[in-house]
């Protein structure tokens, strides 16, 4: 087995259509009446094929939630955009399904029936909503819809495999997780960067002496979320 799993993320094909794709389903499903309770779901698993049972696996070591509580989350099932209101839930960073706790026990819904959720202030879309992406179990946080750029932000987990040696005697016998988190700006016009980086990323931008002088200026820290949020809010003015 591999030493990381990961998926087979092409970066580079994330385009315009994406302004489009996110501005659509954000505004249609923000006005969707959520009456539907997912106890219906629950119940009706053997129905509804993507729903199963959970429980952690325990040849895995470490957390590989999204929270390390249960909370509360807006998911809207695919194709058909339905809106449940989960009470107590949460997502699984490795492969991206929703997990839902009902009557003492947890239920997971398989990625590939996610379109888009909304948890702790955040919306997070599945990769379908970004053309070229369709096929990867991924999904992403929309930290910024503008009219020039959108954040967003990948987080996942990646499994990486046990490092136990028999004759030595030495490492982990169990597998492990490591968090991975990466940052994109994506402008109107499909130009894609990687803003886990650095503001170098940006000399292409026809006003990159703005943003480098606001960069530098306000001593922003890409490491940082808030300062990201900054940053795209100030490139967004910049029309």
């Amino acid at each position: 087995m591999a030493a990381t799993f990961t998926w087979p993320i092409k970066r580079q094909n994330l385009v315009p259509a994406i302004f489009f794709a996110l501005s659509f389903f954000v505004s249609e499903l923000a006005s969707a009446q959520i009456s539907n309770d997912p106890a219906m779901l629950i119940k009706n698993r053997g129905v509804f094929g993507y729903i199963t049972t959970f429980a952690p696996d325990p040849e895995i070591e470490g957390s590989y939630f999204y929270g390390e509580e249960s909370f509360p989350i807006t998911l809207y099932l695919a194709p058909t955009k339905d809106p449940f209101k989960v009470a107590a839930g949460n997502i699984n960073l490795l492969d991206f399904s929703v997990l839902m706790d009902f009557e003492g026990s947890q239920y997971a819904v398989q990625s590939l029936f996610v379109d888009s959720l909304f948890a702790k202030g955040k919306w997070m879309v599945n990769a379908r909503h970004v053309r070229g992406m369709e096929e990867n179990k991924m999904m992403y946080f929309i930290l910024h819809r503008g009219q020039r750029f959108n954040l967003l932000k990948e987080e996942r987990m990646d499994l990486l495999a046990p490092t136990y040696v028999e004759a030595l005697q030495v490492g982990n016998r169990n597998y492990t997780v490591q968090r991975k988190i990466r940052y994109y700006l994506i402008n109107k016009n499909g130009d894609q960067y990687d803003v886990t980086k650095n503001i170098g990323d940006f000399k292409k931008e026809g006003n990159f002496s703005d943003l480098k002088r606001f960069y530098k200026g306000q001593a922003l820290d890409f490491k940082e979320e808030s300062d990201l949020l900054r940053f795209a809010k100030y490139a967004d003015s910049l029309l």
